[in-house]
């Protein structure tokens, strides 16, 4: 075997390079992701007179933090029957394709509710909430 003159400068910088594609590739995928949900807000969820508001949390609003199997995570204020729940929840995930999208009520029981109401961003808000939305949580 013969020796080969490693350029350690060289190999670190093109690591570096490659490291900062994939970033960049991941965090415009993220971004993609996210107007994705906000669109499929704005256009599903007006169908939906209680839902009140929705929130987008967990990893798609941090860069950096998406990885390939990162789902879109929504969470809903608003009393839904069963019904709404499920069509809701399919609608937005038609409306993001190829993504995986988790529904989880903002209900008195959920432990990190109030979590995702001081970190989570409004992606929907039903214009005149206390009219038709009742009490949520």
């Amino acid at each position: 075997m013969e020796d080969v003159a490693v350029d350690v400068a060289a190999s670190r910088a093109y690591l570096q390079e490659r490291q900062r594609q994939r970033y960049q590739k991941r965090e415009a995928s993220r971004q993609q992701a996210v107007q994705m949900a906000r669109a499929a807000a704005r256009s599903v969820l007006p169908a939906f007179p209680k839902v009140r508001k929705a929130y987008l949390f967990g990893s798609m609003l941090r860069p950096g933090a998406m990885r390939r199997d990162s789902d879109i995570d929504l969470a809903i204020e608003g009393r839904l029957s069963p019904e709404d729940y499920f069509t809701i929840w399919r609608e937005l995930e038609r409306a993001i394709p190829g993504y995986v999208v988790e529904v989880v009520e903002l209900g008195p029981d959920l432990h990190f509710a109030e979590q995702v109401r001081q970190i989570g961003e409004v992606i929907y808000e039903q214009p005149d909430s206390d009219a038709k939305g009742g009490d949520c949580c």
